[in-house]
């Protein structure tokens, strides 16, 4: 084996390695986070969340939305929840998809809750299977029947 092969694969442990380690580490801010914030220690919830909505963990955001909605942890900001809700949407995720249209239901904006369910179904039709499917047909009496 030449040395620039034995390199090159030594190269690759070591990213995987560092990878793996980058993704322990955001588990664990996770699994704190959620912990915190169980315990009703939102403040330091938040501190753990932050990092990890920012970088795009969808997860964090849906968790983060919750306490700007709430004023858990910060200043209640239903503007920052929104955007962090619409972080994870965009993402697929349920759960944000769920809050977005939630907020929406709770401010007597049914329109807009609909649409936002609409989009998101529209664009991922494999949405309505699940929590967005029966949040559509029952919430909002849209006209698909229940699984």
């Amino acid at each position: 084996m030449t040395m620039r092969m034995t390199m090159r694969k030594s190269l690759i442990a070591l990213s995987c390695m560092l990878l793996c380690m980058a993704m322990n580490v955001h588990a664990q801010s996770m699994y704190m986070a959620k912990q915190y914030y169980n315990q009703g220690k939102y403040l330091e919830a938040a501190k753990e969340l932050r990092p990890l909505a920012d970088g795009g963990n969808a997860e964090a955001q849906v968790m983060a939305a919750k306490m700007f909605f709430e004023g858990k942890g910060v200043a209640k900001n239903v503007e920052q929840g929104m955007r962090y809700a619409t972080m994870a949407a965009d993402q697929c995720n349920e759960d944000g998809i769920l809050l977005m249209a939630t907020h929406y239901l709770g401010n007597m904006n049914d329109a807009k809750a609909l649409s936002t369910l609409q989009h998101y179904t529209s664009q991922h039709p494999y949405l309505l299977k699940g929590k967005v499917g029966l949040k559509l047909a029952s919430e909002v009496s849209h006209p698909l029947r229940r699984c």
